[in-house]
Formats: structure tokens, sequence, C-alpha cells
């Protein structure tokens, strides 16, 4: 109940602020584009919503008398110039329009260059927590008074954690833990979800027992052991080095597992595995317009 208070004000302060039901377009409606889309139309009263791929010939088709508030880049990167420069977006568009992107990689400089200049431009990344509402989401606007800014920045929050940057740049290394580090996340879940799997098989020695830890009842128990890793953290208010200390024992079988864990030097590699996402999410930056 308190959440829809808060999205109708949220709603009413775009009304005021806009003075107006707003029109937007959504170049593309995928699976990620989908679920920020229905975020983006939770904030505004709206008045049009038109929904298009990438398809040219739809886009053709849209009504010439409609000037959008708001068009949304919701295509794979390497698809916005082709799509952008295949109609006549003239007509739809001025000065006061919003230019609103997901899309990796490609920054301000890159629209600017590409639609028009000193455009009003709002860049926004979240990972696929979203669609559970458990999102982690970077955020940054160019040309945009502050006033605007913090309400895109109140009305995404309601639905995901925001983290709203000054610089740009910032977005290679948010991209790199929050934006692929949920991959990075679920990577390591299946393979230690393997591990376990094949202990049980090589080791177990009862037929029933072996007959009971199949792959579903495994990967449940592996949900619960790290459900229950935060919430142990968080009543006892200890960080995750005097948790394990609370778990092993000298000499036992926790401090045994936990020695092999050491020598592998985990946090090096997944440092080095944030690094080359980094690089990548900056080479993808400077890509320039043919």
């Amino acid at each position: 109940m308190f959440k829809k208070i808060k999205t109708l004000l949220i709603k009413l302060k775009f009304l005021i602020f806009f003075r107006k039901k707003v029109n937007i377009l959504y170049i593309g409606y995928g699976n990620m584009g989908s679920v920020v889309a229905k975020q983006i139309n939770s904030m505004f009263l709206i008045k049009k919503c038109f929904i298009v791929n990438s398809k040219i010939n739809q886009l053709q088709n849209l009504k010439q008398n409609i000037k959008f508030d708001i068009v949304c880049f919701f295509v794979k990167p390497q698809e916005i110039q082709h799509v952008w420069n295949s109609f006549d977006y003239k007509n739809f568009i001025n000065q006061d329009t919003i230019f609103f992107s997901i899309a990796a990689g490609k920054d301000y400089n890159f629209f600017n260059n590409l639609i028009i200049k000193n455009i009003k431009f709002v860049r926004y990344m979240p990972n696929l927590g979203l669609k559970q509402s458990l999102g982690v989401g970077s955020l940054y606007t160019q040309n945009i008074s502050t006033k605007l800014t913090q309400l895109i920045y109140k009305g995404l929050k309601l639905q995901s954690k925001i983290i709203l940057t000054q610089n740009q740049d910032d977005f290679h290394i948010l991209t790199a833990c929050f934006g692929s580090g949920i991959a990075f996340v679920a990577y390591v879940i299946d393979n230690f979800n393997v591990a376990i799997q094949n202990s049980l098989k090589q080791k177990l020695t009862s037929d029933k027992s072996k007959e009971y830890f199949n792959s579903d009842i495994s990967i449940l128990l592996l949900k619960d052991m790290i459900e229950s890793v935060f919430q142990i953290k968080t009543i006892s208010n200890i960080d995750f080095t005097d948790l394990i200390k609370n778990i092993s024992s000298k000499g036992g079988t926790t401090e045994a597992g936990l020695e092999v864990l050491k020598s592998l030097n985990l946090e090096k590699h997944f440092q080095d595995t944030m690094l080359m996402a980094y690089k990548k999410s900056i080479e993808l930056s400077t890509n320039k317009i043919n």
C-alpha cells in the first residue's frame, strides 16, 4: 500500500514538472527492455506510448504529427545507429525530448553525435535482478536539471537500488561489478552446485540417499545455505570473516576445506574477472560512429 502511494506521488510530481501527460517511444522491447519499460511507465502519466522493435518499416508507420517527450533505446547496442539512421526522426523529436538508454558501452558522446547536439540524456544500467525487484542499477544524466534527475532517481528507486553517478566513466566499473556481476555470481553458484552433486554421487553409499539427492534437491539446499549466510550475518551483525571463524574449528573439516580455497587466491581471480569486464566496457564505449 505504501509503495502504491509513493508511486502515485512520483507520477504527480512528474505531471507537475512536465505540465502534461507524456508521449513515449520505446525502440526495442526485449528481455531487459520490457522490465525497464514497466519501471518507466509506473513513473509517468502517459498520453501515448509506442513500442517498436528494430524493424525499420514499423518506425515508418509512426504518425507524423506526434512529438515524443521521451525516446527509449532498448535495442542491442550494435543496432542503435542503423535503426536511428533508417527513419526520419526529426519529425518526432525536439530539443526538449529526453533520450533514455540502457545500451552497454554507448555513452552520452555517442548519442550526442548520432542524434542531436546537447541532447538531454539519461543512461541507466540495471542488472537482471530488476525482474524480482532485487536489481542494482547505475544512473547518469546530462543536460537534465537537478530537479528532474532527482525525480528520475526516486522513480527508478521504487523498484531497485540505484547508484547515481556524476561521471559516466564510473559506468565501466559499475557495469563490471553489478551488471556483469550477477552472471559471475551465477557462475560461481553453478560450479559449487556441480561440485556438491559430484561429491555426493562419489561418496554417498546408500542408494536411497543417492536417489534423494538429485539435482533439484541439491540446488534448493544450496539456495538455503546462501540465504542463511546473509541472515546469520545480518542477525548477528558480524562480517563474513567472523562468520567463517564462528563456523570453523581448529583442525576441523571446515578449516581443511578452507585451506584449499585460500590456496587458490580466489580474491585475485575475482578481481581479475572484474578488471577484464571493466576493460571490455571501456573498449565498447570507444567504438566510434561510422
